[in-house]
């Protein structure tokens, strides 16, 4: 499977009657064994307490196939039933937008992506002008969205076998957290918008094994001018797979005349060497922009001057 079928040709449509369509087994199982016995699902969040979602979605895999149950739990300890057996079960939390679940019928296939993107979606959504020029190793890169916060665990096996049971789900964060600071621009008043893209990172991760999908994409960001003459934005990532190629930070600006430039620089070690890698901080300074006098561009962002303006150089760090 190349990396685009991957992405784009599971139909999404058909992953989310999957997962809306998490059956009610009693046809199968029979309503008196079903109410044999109760399972008492907790949540452990371990140190993530204060930050997490209220409710998780938790599915239980039949080791010997078969359809698998879901139920829609809160972030506290709740009661639920489910038929004797051996079973896998995953969790994660279902109050997102921009995650895509596919294969959510196979505990061993279940994959959580985001959604497709464009270059510009940093600069604004409804950008209609050209898409800036791409570096030669991203160049074929998918270009997915930002995806939510969401958080998730993975039980290989549990075994319902008494009338009262408990089970507990250790769940852990999924994404990382970046944070890109442009320091010291000269001329910062003459940029109108400005927005960011990073390549070289995972396209998404599997969630029976927690390890990330060995397909680069390229996430796009947002950037706000604080004070002074910074620029600063934050985006989630699902992380990248050490040694895979290189992570490019792509800053563009579109400035008050409508001229639009790219500055670039490589920001791989910076990411793989973080402290923490969910919670990364890439600080670049040395970007020099025109002096431009003008309040706004003329043709806003519908139509204007086509050319990027590229800059390849080496940021200072």
């Amino acid at each position: 499977m190349t990396k685009h079928e991957l992405i784009y040709h599971i139909p999404i449509i058909a992953a989310t009657a999957i997962l809306l369509s998490a059956c009610s087994l009693d046809d199968d199982f029979g309503s008196d064994r079903i109410s044999d016995g109760v399972v008492n699902v907790g949540i452990n969040w371990g140190e993530q307490t204060a930050e997490h979602p209220e409710s998780m979605s938790v599915l239980f895999y039949p080791t010997g196939g078969g359809p698998y149950w879901r139920f829609e739990l809160s972030d506290k300890t709740e009661t639920v039933r489910l038929p004797y057996g051996l079973y896998h079960v995953l969790s994660y939390n279902s109050d997102t937008s921009d995650i895509v679940f596919l294969n959510s019928d196979s505990y061993d296939n279940a994959i959580a992506t985001s959604r497709e993107a464009r270059l510009t979606d940093g600069l604004s959504e409804d950008w209609k002008s050209s898409q800036p020029p791409r570096d030669e190793e991203s160049a074929g890169q998918p270009v997915m969205t930002s995806p939510d916060a969401i958080w998730g665990s993975n039980t290989h096996t549990f075994k319902r076998k008494n009338f009262s049971q408990n089970l507990t789900l250790y769940v852990k964060r999924l994404v990382a957290r970046y944070t890109v600071n442009i320091n010291n621009v000269g001329n910062s008043n003459s940029a109108y918008i400005a927005g960011y893209t990073i390549s070289g990172l995972s396209a998404g991760i599997h969630l029976s094994s927690m390890s990330l999908i060995p397909t680069e994409v390229t996430i796009p960001g947002s950037l706000r001018k604080k004070e002074g003459n910074s620029f600063s934005g934050r985006n989630n990532t699902f992380g990248r797979i050490k040694g895979r190629g290189h992570c490019i930070l792509s800053v563009y600006f579109m400035l008050r005349d409508g001229t639009k430039k790219v500055f670039r620089q490589d920001v791989t070690e910076t990411i793989e060497n973080a402290p923490d890698p969910f919670e990364v901080e890439i600080n670049v300074s040395g970007i020099q922009l025109p002096d431009v006098s003008t309040s706004h561009p003329d043709s806003g962002l519908d139509v204007g001057i086509d050319d990027w303006d590229t800059v390849d150089i080496e940021l200072s760090t």
